[in-house]
């Protein structure tokens, strides 16, 4: 009787164990599987759409975006939009397509691929649409297949508030128009006309002017005085013209000179 007990439960303790062990394969191997599973999809490609903004300089103008932020290269990359993509005609008023590339053999991780979109205030103003669903298919390195859907949506871009900037690309641009004034200066048919100035010069010449201009109203006062004075009798003559004596005191006060003229550079 006892050798009986004893042996089931040996039998007993045998099969807890085969199952344990058959558990803890079974488990090690579903680990090892996830593990597998985690690795292939850390290393596989994951190329997504996306709008962005150009730069810092021209945040009213958008740009699509294909980008690989896997860990491995996307192979076979395809890219369809609908509706169809397109962009303001600044030439027409209308529509124009986007040109997006139908197949990329090969989009490294982190290599973009991009292109112009549209500009904001063209696109609000015009009755083209604003939502566009991008699919983009590719393979990975063991030539599974993927396939993902992006939604550009202009709409989401419009409300936005931004400041303007001035940066290295404004400062080439006022080159790029300061150059092409002084072609226009070195061309044949130009002619520059310059014009200096000196501070002390021209004071000097308006003094002079001043008292020539004081000296040439006292001649005449004089000369009209001396004319009163044979045409009228004598006791008339004593009487002075109110053009006489309304021409003495800014003879007077020309005979010094205006006040000299100060630049503002003098001034500083």
């Amino acid at each position: 009787m006892a050798a009986a007990v004893f042996t089931l439960f040996t039998f007993l303790v045998a099969v807890w164990a085969v199952v344990y062990a058959k558990r803890q394969v079974q488990g090690a191997r579903e680990q090892l599987e996830e593990a597998r599973s985690l690795r292939r999809e850390q290393a596989q490609p994951y190329v997504v759409a996306y709008a962005r903004t150009r730069d810092e300089v021209s945040p009213h103008q958008l740009e699509v975006v294909l980008e690989n932020l896997g860990a491995t290269g996307a192979r076979n990359v395809v890219v369809t939009s609908a509706p169809p993509l397109v962009r303001t005609d600044p030439a027409t008023g209308g529509a124009e397509p986007v040109a997006l590339p139908y197949l990329l053999p090969f989009l490294a991780p982190s290599q973009r691929w991009q292109t112009y979109w549209d500009s904001g205030p063209e696109l609000v103003a015009s009755n083209l649409p604003q939502r566009f669903e991008v699919t983009v298919a590719y393979d990975d390195s063991f030539g599974d297949h993927h396939q993902e859907v992006f939604v550009l949506d202009w709409s989401v871009f419009v409300p936005r508030l931004f400041s303007g900037e001035r940066t290295v690309h404004h400062l080439g641009k006022a080159l790029e128009d300061l150059a092409k004034t002084m072609k226009a200066w070195s061309s044949k048919n130009e002619v520059v006309r310059v014009a200096t100035y000196d501070g002390e010069d021209f004071d000097r010449k308006r003094a002079r002017e001043a008292r020539s201009a004081a000296h040439r109203r006292a001649k005449r006062g004089r000369a009209h005085q001396e004319l009163v004075e044979r045409l009228l009798p004598a006791e008339a003559s004593a009487v002075v013209p109110d053009e006489v004596t309304e021409d003495a005191s800014p003879a007077s006060e020309a005979a010094s000179g205006p006040e000299p003229f100060r630049s503002p550079s003098s001034e500083a």
